[in-house]
Protein backbone atom coordinates (compact mmCIF):
# COMPACT_ATOMS: atom_id res chain seq x y z
CA UNK A 1 0.00 0.00 0.00
CA UNK A 2 1.21 3.33 -1.21
CA UNK A 3 1.09 6.40 1.36
CA UNK A 4 -1.26 8.37 -1.11
CA UNK A 5 -3.68 5.41 -2.00
CA UNK A 6 -7.26 5.94 -1.50
CA UNK A 7 -9.05 3.70 0.93
CA UNK A 8 -12.89 3.22 0.77
CA UNK A 9 -15.38 1.29 2.67
CA UNK A 10 -16.76 -1.80 1.19
CA UNK A 11 -20.86 -1.91 0.03
CA UNK A 12 -20.89 -4.84 2.44
CA UNK A 13 -20.85 -2.52 5.30
CA UNK A 14 -22.64 -0.70 7.72
CA UNK A 15 -21.12 1.25 10.70
CA UNK A 16 -22.16 2.87 13.51
CA UNK A 17 -20.33 5.39 15.88
CA UNK A 18 -21.17 5.36 19.15
CA UNK A 19 -20.18 8.30 21.07
CA UNK A 20 -21.08 8.02 24.64
CA UNK A 21 -18.17 4.87 25.30
CA UNK A 22 -16.46 6.16 22.30
CA UNK A 23 -16.85 2.66 19.89
CA UNK A 24 -17.57 1.94 16.53
CA UNK A 25 -19.31 -0.98 15.56
CA UNK A 26 -18.68 -1.87 12.18
CA UNK A 27 -20.86 -4.86 10.61
CA UNK A 28 -20.07 -6.87 7.36
CA UNK A 29 -23.51 -7.43 6.38
CA UNK A 30 -22.77 -10.36 4.00
CA UNK A 31 -21.16 -12.61 6.35
CA UNK A 32 -23.09 -11.44 9.80
CA UNK A 33 -20.40 -10.42 11.54
CA UNK A 34 -19.84 -7.26 13.38
CA UNK A 35 -16.59 -6.09 14.80
CA UNK A 36 -16.06 -3.44 17.90
CA UNK A 37 -12.90 -0.86 17.42
CA UNK A 38 -11.70 1.27 20.25
CA UNK A 39 -9.07 3.67 20.79
CA UNK A 40 -6.48 4.16 17.85
CA UNK A 41 -8.42 1.87 15.67
CA UNK A 42 -11.69 3.70 15.70
CA UNK A 43 -9.60 6.78 14.94
CA UNK A 44 -7.79 5.15 11.94
CA UNK A 45 -12.01 3.63 10.84
CA UNK A 46 -12.82 7.25 11.19
CA UNK A 47 -10.47 8.83 9.48
CA UNK A 48 -10.85 5.99 6.39
CA UNK A 49 -14.50 7.22 6.56
CA UNK A 50 -13.11 11.18 5.98
CA UNK A 51 -11.70 9.89 2.97
CA UNK A 52 -8.34 10.20 4.55
CA UNK A 53 -5.19 8.38 3.01
CA UNK A 54 -2.63 6.54 5.07
CA UNK A 55 -0.11 9.40 4.91
CA UNK A 56 -2.82 11.29 6.62
CA UNK A 57 -3.83 8.85 8.72
CA UNK A 58 -0.69 8.22 10.12
CA UNK A 59 0.25 12.09 10.39
CA UNK A 60 -2.92 12.32 12.78
CA UNK A 61 -1.92 9.40 14.95
CA UNK A 62 1.86 10.44 15.55
CA UNK A 63 0.39 14.44 16.11
CA UNK A 64 -2.16 13.08 18.60
CA UNK A 65 -0.36 10.31 20.60
CA UNK A 66 3.41 11.75 20.05
CA UNK A 67 4.60 8.40 18.38
CA UNK A 68 7.07 7.55 16.84
CA UNK A 69 6.35 7.77 12.77
CA UNK A 70 8.31 4.29 11.78
CA UNK A 71 5.73 2.25 14.19
CA UNK A 72 2.77 4.26 13.35
CA UNK A 73 3.49 3.75 10.03
CA UNK A 74 3.62 0.10 10.53
CA UNK A 75 0.99 -0.46 12.79
CA UNK A 76 -1.53 1.51 10.53
CA UNK A 77 -0.41 -0.35 7.09
CA UNK A 78 -1.21 -3.45 9.53
CA UNK A 79 -4.35 -2.58 10.45
CA UNK A 80 -5.56 -1.58 7.26
CA UNK A 81 -4.20 -4.57 5.53
CA UNK A 82 -6.59 -6.52 8.22
CA UNK A 83 -9.38 -4.66 6.96
CA UNK A 84 -8.60 -5.25 3.48
CA UNK A 85 -8.16 -9.11 3.96
CA UNK A 86 -11.95 -8.63 5.84
CA UNK A 87 -13.11 -7.57 2.73
CA UNK A 88 -14.44 -4.27 5.00
CA UNK A 89 -12.61 -2.04 2.82
CA UNK A 90 -10.51 -1.63 -0.30
CA UNK A 91 -7.79 0.12 -1.49
CA UNK A 92 -7.98 2.12 -4.96
CA UNK A 93 -3.98 2.61 -6.06
CA UNK A 94 -2.88 6.18 -6.46
CA UNK A 95 -1.22 5.33 -9.36
CA UNK A 96 -3.36 3.97 -11.04
CA UNK A 97 -5.00 6.81 -12.50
Amino acid sequence: MNEKDEIFISERVAWQEEQTLGYVYVLDVEKNVYYKLQDIAREIWLEICDKKNSAQICGKIIEKYNLDEDTVKTDVSSFVQNLVLKDLIYIKSFYAK
